[in-house]
């Protein structure tokens, strides 16, 4: 589906890539409004291989050094260099993410349509407004994902009865040495929260046990925080 004008509002000046599923690069372009989805017109692209790898460039329009403050901006992001104290300014520009997951965490962060919520959600809405990308609701647990925070998605099946024990799970959206990064940065937030930290299914996740509702939910703001 294509993503609405009011989402490509928000992106303003961005940069877009196209990246198949073999990691190969088919194209990179700058645009503005829904520039980067006329390539699954005119190059038959699939928009499922649509990454957005900067936003908002605008705000280096002001510069008078605005290109080489842009390209300053982007190398700290990447590369990382060990004596640069701070990130580069408007480092969370750089996101490179796919526009399937930023459209749907758009549009989580937009309305919340779901009925029959439990009393414990709506009690603390203000900690689940704006960030929750799927809530699905059956007769033996609620599935909660956030939206993604630094490239890491919070999950979990809530069982009915809110006291009960259940997993947390923490996905991060990289790879290579990013992944590796974002999951030591990981651990030691949730080993500092007082989890026993565990790797499941593949080495993207990792795993929490919460006590109870009331401590998935510190969890989740202390995560957001």
């Amino acid at each position: 589906m294509k993503p609405t004008g009011e989402f490509f509002k928000t992106l303003g000046k961005y940069v877009y890539a196209y990246i198949d599923d073999d990691g190969e690069i088919l194209y990179y372009g700058k645009g503005v409004g829904d520039r980067a989805y006329h390539h699954v017109e005119d190059k038959e692209y699939d928009w499922n291989h649509a990454y957005i790898v900067a936003r908002n460039l605008e705000r280096f329009d002001d510069k008078t050094d605005s290109a080489s403050f842009a390209i300053e901006s982007f190398a700290i992001y990447l590369l990382k260099p060990r004596d640069n104290k701070v990130s580069g300014r408007y480092g969370d520009a750089f996101i490179m993410a796919k526009f399937s997951d930023f459209f749907q965490d758009f549009e989580s962060s937009q309305h919340d349509n779901f009925k029959e919520l439990p009393e414990w959600y709506i009690d603390n809405y203000d900690s689940f407004r704006g960030r929750i990308r799927e809530v699905k609701i059956t007769s033996g647990n609620i599935f909660i994902q956030s939206g993604a925070n630094n490239a890491v998605y919070c999950s979990a099946y809530v069982p009915v009865n809110p006291e009960n024990s259940f997993d947390v799970t923490f996905e991060v959206n990289q790879s290579g040495d990013k992944l590796d990064s974002i999951k030591v940065g990981m651990t030691a937030f949730l080993e500092a929260e007082g989890f026993s930290v565990e790797t499941v299914n593949n080495d993207k996740k990792l795993q929490v046990k919460a006590n109870n509702v009331e401590s998935f939910i510190e969890l989740f703001d202390n995560f957001w925080g």
